[in-house]
Order: structure tokens, then C-alpha cells, then sequence
């Protein structure tokens, strides 16, 4: 039985599935969807042949922003096939919306919601994230899609971003970045 490994290049419409390699495999057969239990209708790709080459990685494209998916892959010899790996999740990138409710020391941040996340981590910053702001690093903000972030400067410039995490602690890359300028 392949092991599933953590998904990388994760953008906002792609990424790459990644698992061990087995012994004598000829084949391994590569499901994608949208729920961890595989339900039908949920399915972007089932039963995906990755043979010629044979390789143990796989970059999915063509798939939804902010999005959760789930993977699994089995192992085909010549005669036999495996058991279904474990499950892993992805999130892809999420996306950040306009700033709102804009002041001279506060605005509300932003961003769409991320179907079966169960919270998302807000940074604001003033230089590209090479630092941040207070409390504004990683910080839990639950499972909503808007935080007011407050205790600003008036007349400045700020930055934000988001990622969503999910139930089994699997965390998003970060969102798109948005500009927002306090009165």
C-alpha cells in the first residue's frame, strides 16, 4: 500500500499529489474529490491510471480555488491490486476580498469562504509580511469570512492575506494580498 505524502505546489488551481513508491507496482490508480469519503458525484478524478511513466506524483490542474479536496491512490502489480492508501486533504489558495468598513484606525478584512474549513489564520502587515502587525501573524479568527482589524495607524498603508484550515489541520497556502489605506 503506497503511503500519501503531503500535496505540494498548491496553487489556486492546481497542485500536486504526492505518495510513496511500491515494490513491483506496474500502475497506480489515483482518486481526487471533494469529500474524504469519496461519495459519488464528489469525484474529480477516479481511478486515475499514472503508468507510462510510472511515477509517483501527480499535478492535478483545472481544479477550484479555496476549495478542500481529498486524495488516496492504490498500488497495481500484475496480478493484484492494493488496498486504498490513507486519506490526505488539500485546501487550494483562498481568496481575499476588498477591504471594508475602512477608518482611521480599522478595517474589516475580507475573504470568501472555504467550504468545510474550520478556521482561518489572518496577517496583516505594513511591508510585504516581512513583518506584522500586533497580533496580526497566524492569528485565529475562526470559522467567518470577515475580522475587523483595529489599533491602526490613520493615513497608512496595509496588507493582508488569509489561509484556511481544515478539519484535520491541513492549512492553505496564503490567499491573494490586499492593499487598504486608513483614513
Amino acid at each position: 500500500i503506497p503511503t500519501v505524502l503531503a500535496a505540494t505546489n498548491v496553487q489556486a488551481a492546481q497542485f500536486t499529489t504526492n505518495w510513496t513508491s511500491t515494490a513491483n507496482t506496474v500502475e497506480y490508480l489515483l482518486d481526487v474529490a471533494t469529500t474524504s469519503t469519496f461519495d459519488v458525484g464528489t469525484f474529480v478524478v477516479q481511478n486515475r491510471s499514472i503508468a507510462h511513466p510510472l511515477t509517483n506524483s501527480l499535478i492535478n490542474s483545472g481544479v477550484n480555488s479555496g476549495t478542500i479536496y481529498y486524495y488516496r491512490v492504490r498500488a497495481k502489480s500484475n496480478s493484484t491490486i492494493s488496498d486504498y492508501s490513507t486519506t490526505i486533504s488539500v485546501i487550494t489558495t483562498p481568496s481575499a476580498t476588498t477591504a471594508t468598513n475602512i477608518s482611521l484606525d480599522s478595517f474589516t478584512a475580507n475573504w470568501t469562504l472555504v467550504s468545510g474549513a474550520t478556521s482561518y489564520l489572518l496577517d496583516v502587515s505594513t511591508d510585504n509580511f516581512a513583518t506584522f502587525v500586533g497580533t496580526y501573524n497566524n492569528l485565529d479568527v475562526g470559522s467567518v469570512n470577515n475580522f475587523s482589524v483595529s489599533g491602526l495607524n490613520p493615513s497608512f498603508d496595509y496588507q493582508y492575506r488569509i489561509r484556511a484550515v481544515d478539519g484535520l489541520g491541513t492549512v492553505s497556502p496564503s490567499s491573494n494580498v490586499i492593499l487598504v489605506n486608513t483614513l
